[in-house]
This record gives structure tokens, C-alpha cells and sequence, in this order.
């Protein structure tokens, strides 16, 4: 924590002012910059992040000064804590930091400067939602009400902030110190990137894992290439998405981090208060150059998209052949024909389509050394009349995932592949665990093999894995200090070529043509436009008929 020269533009994310001095906190660059309001110049810029080289993820994103303007005090919101910032003459010095709750947004201060109030955003988190309850319901905000440390009291409140991060305290990753070492000599990777499902309703009749089979409504008999996969390999039982729903979770999934202005915004989006605007392009949403695409094209390596982040124009001839991103550098590496969120193509289409890529690479002797596929179907549509219903969806994805792992493991590339499969988010279904719990695969000849791996895993922890396999900076923090997967793989290779399994479920099911959904058909057509609370009602309905989905658990909490 430093007073640098000024750095890479980011955008304001609040302001303080306090005479002829503007404070401004620049959540991209994890940083405070002064700026002399009668010039206009940008005097000096801090540093506020648990490092001085720290990557992005510090996010500050609100600020408060004291009553007699020698303090500020900065929401570092990527780092659940405050920044005591002392601003007077010559520089502005970090003094130290303060803990709060889960995303801080807000700060104030008492007008006789002797108490904090933050408002956490995300409070203490979500925990399990077996009723299957939107996430973006589960989760509910907090008040932080602070007396003003002394130096002795800041002193250990910035010693505990840093305890508690995994980006300063290496001991919260929990992966064997020898494994951190001995990478397997993988050199390309598949990111499979599907939607929105929780490990429960997927795994939770794997009785070898920590599932709830009541919960498992696209169990193996929906999904056997997904369980044949997991156990031949490896069934990770406490993987979280850091994302709450797909606006933050394909950032998490693409970069190990979501915005300031995301995660401020996305709520509003979800509750249809504001215009979808989260994947437009602009630097304040879409950072330049901050993508798992972006760090691999600068090392030299061949980066090849299928589908991810991108938009299919519904009202063209073909929709597979009209594809574009908003994405800087993202749409000169993508493929022109494999469709985005288009509900009405099958994965398995898009399955054919990567494996004739596969064909041609083959051919070539060469691959890519990173794939990025978005397999969208197991989203699903609902109970909508007359489509097909979310078993059928699952199931033609599953299928689809199977015959991709099948194409790869015959492909030369194999001995030196690993494919990772995750859900961009667990919005839509529940779990006896956490709302954020959801599915991890992964398939490759250095794999372990029929094991249940319980570590801690999140997003970032994927990112980071496929970060190591391609020696990438870290994204974020959040990858950074994430645990990589090396828990999940040995030195010893096992070859032997990955046989899909045909689907069981019938992918021609169909919803009833009398049921009238209550979510409208252009809600449908976008990922997340629809109500997911009521997406959520109709899974469990179209699985269910005539039962309604568990009740609510609830508890109450006092804190003294």
C-alpha cells in the first residue's frame, strides 16, 4: 500500500470531496487518486490493496473522510475491509485496515467522527437453499457499526485482515505443498462453460459424495456422460461459483473477477429496474485486455472461442452464422459458425460443430493451446408450451458434453490435454450446502482417477489451474490466491479414450401445449432474462408435477 504516480485509466467508482481536494476511488486500479479540484490535475494516486503489485480485486468502490477531512476511509469491497487512509501533507499513507462484512459498498462516518457505519453488500453470505430460492434472495446485505480504532486496535484489525485473505495468507490454500510443484505436463486446455446448475441437482444421488438425492432432479438418469465422468475421474463435492448469476458468473468464469460496476448493478437487472447493459463492450463493464483470452494471446498462444460471450442475431436466416461480441479482442478468435445463447440449436449441434474443428486440427498436427467452449442448453426454458422440457435440455447437453470428451480423448492432443467443465453460476436450483455450490468436471489422462475430492475449489481456482497449466500472470487476486486443482490430478497418465454414453432420457420430451409460463418468450431468448426465481418454479415443477418445491429453512440469528 503505496502513493504511486498516477496509472492506467480507470473509471470513477466515488468520489469525497474535502475543499480543493476530490478523492476519487478507482475500483479497477485499486486505487484513491487526489485530484486539485481548481486544475484538474490528478496529484497523486494510492495504492490500497493488500500489496503494492497486487493484481485487480482490491475493487474500492466508496469512500468517507472524517469530520476534520484528515482521514478517508475507503470500502475496499474485493477485500471485505476498510482502508484507513491518512490524507494530509506531504502524501496520502495508508494506515491500516479494518474488518467488515462480505463486499462493503458504503461508509460513513458519525459527525463527532468517533463511529464507522458500512453497509456489506453481501453481508454474510448465502448458505443452502434446499427450497431452491433465487440466490439473489438468499443473499441479504449487513450493517457494520464500528467504534474508531485506536492505533493499537488498527494494528490488529490489519493483521487480521490480512489472516483472513487467502491472496496475503497462503495457508487458506489447502492443496498439498508437494502438488504445487509437480504440475503434470499438460499443455492445452478445454474451458467447457455451461449454465446455472447446483451440484444437488446434478450429484446429489452420488452416494459417494455430499449430496441430497432429494434434490437431484437431473440426476443419472438425465445426465449419465456428466456422472460417468465424474467417476471415472474425479467428483469434486465442495466447488462454489463466485458468481451469483450469469452478469458476474461469465466474468468470474472469464477473468476471476466481476466489476465494481457489476456487482453493483446486476441486482437491479435481475429485478427488471434497469436495462440490461453488462456486456457491452465499454471499459467500465468489460475491462480491455483483463481476460483469460487476452493473458494467453499475450504469451504467444493460439486461443480459439466457441460461443463464449457472444451474441447470435434470432432474427437472421441462420442464427449459427451470424455471430458477433461486443468483447475487445474477443471476436477475431472466435468461430463464426458455432452459435451463442440460442435455445432453439441443440448442444449437440454445437458438439459437431467443435468436433469438426477437432477433425481439422487433427489434420493439421496441431491444436489450440487453449479451447473455450459455452455449452448454454442446461439453462433450459422452463415449463414454456410446447417446447422441450428441462430433462430433455439437460439431457441433450450431457450428451453433448459426453460426445466433446469422447471427440477429445481420441484426438492425439490427448496426452497432453485437460478439459475443465464448470457452470458459469448455481442460480437456478437448490443445494443443501450453499446456493453457490455447483458442478466441476474435469477429464484428462493425468486426472486422478475415481476419486472424491472435497477440497475447497472455486471459479478462481479453475482459472488459476488453467492460468499454471499455460504459465499466465494471474487475472486477479482471486485467482491468485486461489487453490489450484492440483489436488485433483497425478504424474501417472492413464490414455485410455473416454466412451459418451447415450442418452437415457428422451430429448423429443416436450411441455405440455396447454401450460400458459408466466415468463415472457423474449425473456427467453436472452441468458438470464427470464424471472429465475420463476425459471426456478417450473424446473422443479416440470420434474415434479403437483409438487410444490420444499419449504423454506429458516433461522434467526442474534448478535450481541
Amino acid at each position: 500500500m503505496s502513493a504511486t504516480g498516477v496509472t492506467r485509466a480507470s473509471p470513477p467508482s466515488a468520489m469525497a470531496l474535502h475543499g480543493a481536494d476530490l478523492f476519487v476511488a478507482l475500483a479497477g486500479a485499486n486505487g484513491v487518486a487526489r485530484v486539485d479540484v481548481a486544475t484538474g490535475r490528478v496529484m497523486e494516486q494510492l495504492t490500497v490493496a493488500l500489496g503494492p503489485r497486487a493484481p485487480v480485486g482490491s475493487d474500492p468502490n466508496a469512500l468517507a473522510l472524517a469530520p476534520d477531512g484528515r482521514t478517508l476511509y475507503v470500502a475496499m469491497a474485493g477485500n471485505n475491509a476498510v482502508a484507513v487512509v491518512r490524507v494530509e501533507p506531504p502524501a496520502m499513507r495508508v494506515a491500516g485496515l479494518i474488518p467488515v462484512g462480505w463486499y462493503p459498498t458504503a461508509v460513513a462516518v458519525s459527525a463527532d467522527g468517533s463511529t464507522l457505519y458500512v453497509a456489506n453488500g453481501k453481508g454474510a453470505g448465502s448458505g443452502a437453499n434446499p427450497d431452491g430460492t433465487f440466490i439473489g434472495r438468499v443473499i441479504t446485505g449487513s450493517v457494520s457499526i464500528i467504534p474508531v480504532p485506536d492505533s493499537t486496535t488498527l494494528a490488529r484489525y490489519t493483521r487480521q485482515v490480512y489472516v483472513l485473505s487467502p491472496y496475503s495468507n497462503a495457508a487458506l490454500r489447502r492443496v498439498s505443498p508437494s502438488r504445487l510443484t509437480a504440475h503434470p505436463p499438460i499443455r492445452h486446455v478445454v474451458y467447457i462453460i455451461r449454465e446455472n446448475r447446483t451440484y444437488d441437482q446434478v450429484f446429489g444421488d452420488l452416494r459417494q459424495g455430499n449430496g441430497d438425492p432429494s434434490l437431484a432432479i437431473f440426476n443419472d438418469s438425465v445426465t449419465p456422460n456428466a456422472h460417468a465422468i465424474a467417476r471415472r475421474w474425479v467428483l469434486f463435492d465442495n466447488f462454489y461459483v463466485d458468481g451469483e448469476v450469469s452478469a458476474d458468473g461469465h466474468e468470474w468464469t472469464d477473468r476471476a473477477f466481476a466489476g465494481d460496476y457489476n456487482e453493483k448493478t446486476w441486482p437491479q437487472n435481475y429485478s427488471k429496474r434497469r436495462a440490461w447493459d453488462l456486456r457491452n463492450g465499454e471499459d467500465l463493464v468489460n475491462p480491455r485486455g483483463a481476460y483469460l483470452w487476452d493473458a494467453a494471446r499475450r504469451e504467444g498462444l493460439w486461443v480459439v472461442n466457441f460461443g463464449e460471450n457472444t451474441l447470435t442475431e434470432l432474427d437472421a436466416p441462420d442464427a449459427g452464422t451470424n455471430i458477433r461480441t461486443p468483447i475487445p479482442g474477443l471476436q477475431d478468435i472466435t468461430v463464426s459458425n458455432y452459435p451463442g445463447f440460442v435455445l432453439d440449436i441443440p448442444d449437440t449441434t454445437r458438439a459437431r460443430i467443435f468436433a469438426d474443428s477437432v477433425g481439422s486440427w487433427d489434420g493439421q498436427g496441431r491444436f489450440p493451446d487453449l479451447g473455450i467452449l459455452w455449452l448454454p442448453r442446461d439453462h433450459t426454458r422452463g415449463r414454456r408450451a410446447d417446447e422441450p422440457t428441462p430433462r430433455a435440455m439437460v439431457a441433450d447437453n450431457d450428451l453433448a458434453l459426453g460426445r466433446i470428451v469422447e471427440r477429445l480423448s481420441r484426438s492425439p492432443a490427448w496426452a497432453s490435454l485437460a478439459v475443465f467443465v464448470l457452470e458459469d453460476d448455481a442460480q437456478n436450483g437448490p443445494d443443501h450446502v450453499d446456493a453457490h455450490r455447483s458442478v466441476l468436471l474435469v477429464a484428462s489422462p493425468y486426472a486422478r482417477r475415481g476419486v472424491v475430492d472435497s477440497t475447497f475449489y472455486t471459479t478462481s481456482s479453475v482459472v488459476r489451474t488453467i492460468g499454471e497449466i499455460l504459465h499466465l500472470a494471474p487475472l486477479s487476486q482471486y485467482d491468485a490466491a486461489a487453490t489450484p486443482l492440483w489436488n485433483a490430478f497425478t504424474s501417472r497418465p492413464a490414455a485410455a479414450p473416454f466412451a459418451h454414453l447415450p442418452s437415457t432420457w428422451p430429448l423429443d420430451e416436450r411441455n405440455p401445449t396447454a401450460f400458459r409460463s408466466h415468463i415472457p418468450d423474449r425473456d427467453l431468448a436472452r441468458a438470464d432474462a427470464a424471472d429465475e426465481a420463476e425459471l426456478n418454479r417450473e424446473i422443479w415443477e416440470s420434474v415434479h408435477p403437483g409438487s410444490a418445491p420444499p419449504p423454506p429453512r429458516r433461522s434467526l440469528v442474534v448478535a450481541r
